[in-house]
């Protein structure tokens, strides 16, 4: 007797892109994801949510047109948390205010269904890394069953309740960021100039240079990606 069904749990790649401090200025960083979101992939996302004091009851979600309206009426200042997401295609996650260790940090993560979507890197970042603030970032295919935002696994029970088990072992490098450390190489990477010297002194390069003293490094072959992964 089945007690229930489980729909296979689509691939994802996650855009991961890091803050120390606060954003310059959260209104405009919201209009830049949502302009490189439709630019991307044609569409705003469908369904948001707010964390803060915005009215939206835990675990729901509200249209676009809401959303702007109660970010209108009460702004930008209040909330800790931004989501959008598209029928699980694609969506952004903001965290704003969080800490680790010493360090205060925000992150965005931009995510999207590998098999059904196409996205250049690149086109879709650079006009948010400058209201970010942003101090470093990469791509990273997230497995199934796994947390798209914290990596962990997804454990579901067979009465249909999900819970997820937070580590924070992936951003262990993080307060340590402007000294040169980096989680690793994927892809996709951008880099400040600190991480940069360390890598070029292993002999990796710069792809591109970015605004703000930021690099594009690119990894396209996945099986050097995953090797370069091991760098301190």
């Amino acid at each position: 007797m089945r007690f229930f069904s489980r729909k296979p749990v689509p691939k994802f790649t996650a855009i991961k892109l890091y803050c120390i401090g606060e954003p310059e200025n959260r209104e405009v960083l919201l209009l830049r994801i949502l302009s490189s979101l439709k630019d991307t992939f044609g569409a705003l996302p469908e369904e948001f949510d707010i964390h803060g004091p915005y009215g939206i009851r835990k675990g729901s979600s509200i249209g676009y047109r809401a959303f702007q309206n109660k970010l209108s009426q009460k702004g930008h200042g209040q909330y800790d948390a931004l989501s959008g997401e598209t029928n699980g295609q694609f969506g952004f996650d903001l965290l704003l205010g969080a800490r680790i260790g010493e360090i205060t940090y925000a992150e965005l993560v931009i995510w999207y269904a590998s098999e059904t979507c196409v996205v250049d890197f690149l086109r879709l970042v650079e006009p948010i890394l400058g209201p970010l603030n942003a101090s470093s970032g990469f791509d990273i295919d997230v497995p199934d069953g796994y947390s798209i935002t914290t990596e962990t696994k997804i454990k579901r029970s067979i009465f249909g309740s999900i819970s997820i088990q937070l580590d924070y072992k992936h951003l262990a490098w993080l307060p340590s960021v402007h000294e040169g450390a980096v989680r690793g190489l994927f892809r996709n990477n951008i880099v400040n100039s600190k991480q940069l010297s360390a890598l070029e002194s292993r002999g990796i390069t710069s792809t591109k240079l970015l605004p703000r003293g930021l690099h594009y490094i690119s990894c396209p072959c996945e099986q050097d990606a995953l090797k370069l992964r091991q760098v301190p």
